[in-house]
């Protein structure tokens, strides 16, 4: 558990200077295919917002991969 917390913040710190940075704009790309899943809440939040437009929305076939587990 010690280990994910730390691997968490390292991570939350390397986010804030590429996103933070002027430097990265437009050089940066993030995966989030766990936004991906059916239902995810955030993702039809920035849907119902306008922040993504509808024909961004998953197709059932990338939902479906969202979905799987790891091996």
């Amino acid at each position: 558990m010690n280990g994910s917390v730390f691997l968490k913040h390292i991570r939350r710190l390397n986010y804030r200077s590429i996103y933070k940075d002027d430097l990265w704009k437009n050089r940066r790309i993030m995966n989030a295919i766990y936004e991906l899943r059916p239902g995810e809440p955030e993702l039809i939040s920035k849907i119902k917002k306008g922040e993504i437009a509808d024909y961004l929305a998953p197709s059932e076939a990338v939902q479906k991969v969202a979905e799987k587990q790891p091996p």
